[in-house]
């Protein structure tokens, strides 16, 4: 069995030992360690998830999945009504799968379990992704804009030397972002690499281990994506992530197929490489238009909402209650929008970070071409798992009577 094996087999145990463990079976200890008791203040967010007060972490990551794919938007479009009940049960996981929360809400109820106002930069990582996607995406940088916004410390746009600043700032802050998401990326793909590398030299071993290495590398990622598709935005992001790192490995086999092989291969590496950089070059501009439209549509929503308000002072017939309905319908388009647009801007800035991080790991010189082309074998079965992910239905899970 070899290192690769071992791997999987142990990720397996471990995740059969977490369903299995004891602890979460003696009830004694599941109260000491999550404080719970059988009647907290109130039960709104046990009975979104339909389950116990007394369910187990388990049980309630099993109730959200359940719930999660129930209700999720890919599979409700243009159900408003699903929507809602999908944000309601993502509020609901993020307090009763956090033990410190859950004891909070157990005490003191909705009100008392977490704060009134989310920091911003914690609201887009739990809006997108959660703490499960920061090894791939990093902090998002739209986060700390929102929150300076927020908070009236965005600076002086009009200054230039103020602006001049801000961008040197951002321009700091990526760079870090992005060497540390190269150095996570070449971590996850050393898996295969290392594990191929002693057979760099001997291309007959080399295709045989290469296909045995790469076979058990998407196994790991195949768990790794069951898991992080119940994130919030979980599958837009896998796809998201997917097709840059699909994109941008193909163009690395391009490039190395280019420059090894007979002259028909070469001519196909050349011609393909070009073809994927006009690709690449497409979906950044229509993602890029993709976001500049849905600003103008929230825009166009928060007109709505300034028109309804001169008709309602203008119309003496209608009652208040008339007033409030026709204007919380235009809230509620505006709010669709709006996270329409933070989704848009936020999927753009993650792909153009995930192109840079691909830039340099594909473009490290003191890297012989054999070994990036396994780089890039690596990244190309992590995007085909990612892009290839759906929600398909969980098994039946213990509810409450």
């Amino acid at each position: 069995m070899n290192s690769l094996q071992l791997r999987i087999l142990k990720k397996e145990k471990k995740i059969k030992r977490m369903k299995n463990n004891q602890f979460f079976q003696n009830q004694e200890k599941l109260e000491a360690h999550y404080c719970l008791n059988e009647k907290p203040l109130e039960t709104e967010y046990y009975d979104i998830l339909n389950v116990s007060v007394t369910a187990t972490p388990e049980e309630i990551k099993k109730a959200y999945r359940k719930m999660a794919l129930k209700y999720h938007p890919d599979k409700n479009p243009d159900n408003k009504e699903a929507e809602d009940m999908f944000k309601k049960i993502s509020e609901a996981y993020q307090i009763l799968s956090d033990p410190e929360k859950r004891t909070k809400y157990n005490k003191y109820g909705k009100s008392e379990s977490g704060e009134t106002m989310m920091d911003p930069g914690e609201f887009f990582k739990q809006q997108f992704g959660g703490d499960r996607f920061t090894e791939y995406i990093g902090d998002l940088m739209i986060a700390g804009e929102f929150s300076d916004a927020v908070n009236g410390e965005g600076g002086d746009m009009n200054n230039p030397e103020e602006l001049e600043k801000m961008r040197k700032e951002r321009r700091e802050k990526q760079n870090k972002r992005v060497k540390e998401l190269v150095e996570k990326l070449l971590k996850k793909i050393s898996i295969h690499t290392e594990n191929v590398k002693p057979y760099l030299n001997n291309p007959v071993e080399l295709k045989e281990r290469e296909k045995e290495s790469l076979n058990s590398f998407r196994k790991i990622i195949s768990i790794e994506a069951e898991e992080l598709k119940y994130e919030s935005f979980g599958i837009e992001l896998l796809h998201s992530i997917g097709y840059i790192y699909k994109l941008k490995a193909n163009q690395a086999i391009y490039q190395y197929k280019s420059e090894n092989g007979a002259i028909h291969k070469k001519i196909f590496g050349y011609t393909n490489k070009f073809t994927s950089k006009m690709k690449e070059r497409s979906h950044v501009i229509s993602e890029t238009v993709n976001t500049v439209k849905s600003a103008y549509d929230l825009k166009s929503s928060f007109e709505k909402i300034q028109i309804q308000d001169l008709k309602n002072e203008a119309n003496e017939n209608l009652t208040e209650e008339e007033k409030r309905r026709l204007k919380d319908q235009l809230e509620q388009e505006a709010a669709l929008k709006g996270l329409n647009m933070i989704w848009k801007s936020s999927k753009l800035e993650i792909e153009n970070t995930l192109i840079e991080v691909c830039d340099v790991i594909f473009g490290d010189t003191t890297v012989s071409s054999i070994e990036m082309k396994e780089r890039a074998k690596a990244i190309l079965t992590i995007g085909e798992v990612f892009e290839k992910t759906e929600l398909q239905p969980e098994m039946p899970v213990t509810t409450k009577a």
